[in-house]
């Protein structure tokens, strides 16, 4: 059923992937998850050359098994580092119901905004100029807005069907704006604010020697013009 391959052991636990009594299974099944990813091609193999819906079936859950225990290591070693690389948990989040994801491919569309938007960043821009930037990138030069008619679709969620169809929830857009942003050094956070889709900028810098912090309020859903109108602004300077 499977082509020859270097693990003698895997290859014949995968053989035997049409065990009929279930309590042996349980134990082939389990045996043959203790490889972990080793065990994929294997799996995957199996799938190819068999004709049998009952293998097939079988050699896909322990895949999908497989790959959800790999990604649970993986995302519990990300929080467990405190890793601030926000794309990085928004793919393996997005690998969840999408295994096969191509990370590269979407990590260059993420890369190419950066890009957009730092060809118009400066130094001489204030902090308020260059969230303007941002705005202008993400939500006209890229076409990204909320899906207000189907807020909670599962698309809006994911990375993969949100940068093809462009539209997104306040969770998902706010996590788009808060990577670009931190790639640019940009020192945007995201809070959870009752009823209010919104991201705060925090940015220490001096004007006329006297340091100070302003915090500004982005409205996440608004339609293509958040922070460009000033009645949508909410900040609050201090020294």
């Amino acid at each position: 059923m499977v082509a020859s391959l270097e693990n003698k052991e895997l290859n014949a636990l995968v053989h035997l992937l049409d065990e009929p009594d279930e309590r042996v299974f349980d134990s082939i099944r389990e045996k043959i998850s203790s490889f972990g990813k080793e065990a994929l091609p294997y799996l995957e193999k199996a799938l190819e050359v068999s004709f049998d819906t009952f293998i097939q079936e079988r050699a896909g859950e322990i895949i999908r098994d497989i790959q959800r225990g790999e990604l649970h290591v993986e995302f519990t070693n990300w929080i467990n580092t405190s890793s601030s690389d926000l794309l990085k948990g928004y793919l393996m989040v997005t690998r969840s119901q999408y295994p096969e994801l191509s990370e590269e491919t979407l990590t260059i569309r993420v890369e190419q905004m950066k890009m957009d938007a730092w060809l118009e960043l400066n130094d001489n821009l204030t902090a308020l100029e260059n969230i303007k930037v941002l705005n202008h990138i993400i939500y006209h030069v890229h076409n990204f807005d909320g899906n207000k008619i189907n807020l909670f679709a599962p698309q809006n969620f994911y990375l993969n069907t949100f940068l093809e169809t462009r539209k997104g929830s306040a969770l998902s857009l706010g996590m788009l704006y808060i990577i670009i942003a931190q790639k640019l050094n940009i020192p945007v956070y995201g809070v959870n604010l009752p009823s209010i889709s919104s991201l705060p900028m925090f940015r220490k810098w001096r004007l006329m020697y006297l340091p100070w912090k302003m915090s500004c309020s982005i409205s996440i859903l608004s339609t293509k013009g958040l922070f460009l109108q000033e009645e949508r602004l909410n900040c609050l300077s201090s020294n």
